[in-house]
């Protein structure tokens, strides 16, 4: 009897904990949230808005070019048009001076291996501009990213933003038809596509500078004029069905999506980016007509020009994006992310290999966790040299491939190892990842091993700004998703500022039972066969 009250006092000392523990992840959840809404306000604030009379300015010069064009006087307004657009350069030049720590005295930014410093603006529609120069480039990369994706999506339209991304490249009222459009843009030479995630999706086009005009005239005609025909939607269904295909047909690519469901459930955060078949086979044109009104607006855009700019680039800007409308932007709903045991998702698919992801819930967006979340993910499972790597496929030959990510929304986050494994392997390997998450919280990272880990991220960062498309990408996310926007050598000094405590005091936050989430495709149907070996 003395045993079983011993157990049933530490059982509801377990169950107080476990509550404590819950009251104050909501009240850090609460304190986050509200930073965040500051953060973003402050950020807001340092948009710098164009001076009526610089628009002004700018639309005399463009009526001037228009007489000169048809043969008018050239003289004095030749040299008014002229002196026009010496002030205005003069004006952006001290915009620049003062972002890259002149006037203003702000600190100096980044500049890796001929790279320049950000400005950014607001166009006269608010659309947030960003320009990064890059020496010794002779492209420039266009890319306009809107703040919505498949998390603001309602279970009728899920799959509709990645259905619309599609419906963009098939025509406008000026080029009829995907083939015309196509072929104008393969004509510049350029290189061209666009995504969907779960909270943006972006429109690129990487061009040789001298012909950026025409790229952004393309791409905003594509985003201004688009005519979403009928007849195109209901071909391009198959398109999207076969992509769909594709990905469930592909068990390294499709396990992140089993993952997230195991996560989130049937919530937009735990559905496919892609939809169902029976929705892409349900849209009307009317859906996308009343999802494009709703999303896409000059208030929930960014556009980000990377490469070899200048001062021109604001009145092109202008010129192509300008006139885009605001719209009446309709914003996602929050996601649960409460946990209290192990749980598992399993999708079925014969074969020889299982693909297992095995993760814990983590930090969002917004958290200052969020690096050191990602320098433990590289530690554990981010290199050749890793943890992961060394232990399951060099030491036992249990995988191909294995890797640890982190990935960190705006409103929930998550740390995961996935790798492909034998069928018949799967519990050891799992329970070798498992025991690597314990060694993280119960012995901290030797200096090298965190040196080595820092020096990755900030080498492969080095390399990635060596293309214009990476650098427009690097600012135009985190202005999208209303992060502070920071410079790689910013972040480089938060990476230089983490210690082998703070990976642990990390780890020990997130490696927990409760927080334990296993998704596997493969030939198994039995949830409870894995629930039994997950604990940590």
């Amino acid at each position: 009897m003395a045993k079983i009250k011993i157990d049933r006092l530490d059982l509801k000392k377990r169950k107080a904990d476990l509550d404590r523990e819950q009251a104050q992840r909501q009240v850090r959840i609460r304190l986050d949230e509200s930073g965040r809404r500051k953060k973003e306000a402050e950020e807001e604030r340092t948009w710098e808005r164009p001076e009526q009379s610089d628009i002004a300015e700018e639309s005399e010069i463009v009526n001037l070019r228009q007489r000169r064009a048809r043969g008018g006087k050239k003289s004095k307004q030749a040299t008014a048009a002229k002196s026009f657009e010496e002030k205005i350069a003069e004006k952006s030049a001290q915009r620049i001076k003062i972002d890259r720590g002149g006037e203003a005295g702000r600190p100096e930014v980044f500049a890796p291996d001929g790279a320049d410093s950000y400005q950014r603006s607001l166009l006269a529609n608010g659309l947030k501009l960003i320009t990064a120069p890059i020496a010794g480039t002779k492209t420039v990369t266009a890319l306009i990213m809107f703040s919505t994706g498949s998390k603001y999506e309602s279970l009728s339209v899920s799959g509709l933003s990645h259905f619309l991304e599609h419906m963009f490249f098939k025509g406008t009222k000026k080029r009829l038809g995907a083939q015309k459009l196509s072929s104008e843009l393969d004509a510049l030479g350029c290189e061209y596509n666009a995504f969907t995630a779960k909270e943006y999706t972006g429109y690129w086009i990487k061009v040789d500078s001298s012909k950026i005009g025409a790229a952004l005239d393309i791409l905003s005609d594509m985003l201004l004029h688009s005519q979403f025909s009928a007849k195109e939607i209901s071909k391009e269904r198959g398109v999207i069905i076969e992509e769909i295909n594709m990905y469930h047909e592909n068990p390294m690519m499709y396990i992140e999506d089993v993952f997230e469901s195991c996560l989130y459930g049937d919530t937009p955060a735990g559905r496919e980016i892609a939809g169902t078949k029976a929705n892409i086979k349900s849209f009307k044109r009317q859906n996308f007509l009343n999802y494009f009104n709703s999303q896409y607006g000059a208030n929930s855009a960014v556009l980000c020009l990377a490469g070899q700019v200048d001062e021109k680039i604001q009145r092109l800007a202008e010129r192509y994006f300008g006139k885009m409308p605001r719209s009446a932007f309709k914003e996602k709903i929050g996601t649960p992310d409460a946990q209290k045991v192990p749980a598992v998702k399993l999708h079925y698919k014969e074969g020889n290999q299982a693909v297992i992801s095995l993760g814990v819930r983590a930090y969002n967006a917004y958290d200052e966790d969020k690096i050191i979340l990602k320098l433990l993910a590289v530690i554990l499972g981010g290199s050749m040299s890793s943890r992961m790597f060394t232990e399951v496929r060099e030491k036992r030959g249990l995988a191909y491939s294995v890797h640890t990510s982190a990935e960190c929304y705006t409103d929930t986050g998550y740390l995961t190892t996935q790798a492909g494994i034998p069928v018949g392997k799967q519990d050891q390997a799992v329970k070798v990842i498992l025991a690597e998450y314990r060694k993280m919280r119960s012995k901290p990272v030797s200096k090298e091993e965190l040196k080595r880990a820092k020096d990755l991220v900030k080498g492969r960062t080095i390399i990635s700004f060596e293309q214009s498309d990476n650098v427009a990408n690097w600012y135009a996310q985190r202005a999208v998703l209303k992060e502070a926007i920071i410079t790689p050598e910013e972040y480089f000094t938060k990476i230089d500022k983490v210690k082998a405590e703070d990976i642990r005091r990390v780890a020990k936050d997130i490696f927990k039972n409760e927080k334990l989430n296993l998704a596997i495709i493969g030939p198994f149907q039995r949830e409870e066969e894995f629930e039994s070996i997950l604990k940590l």
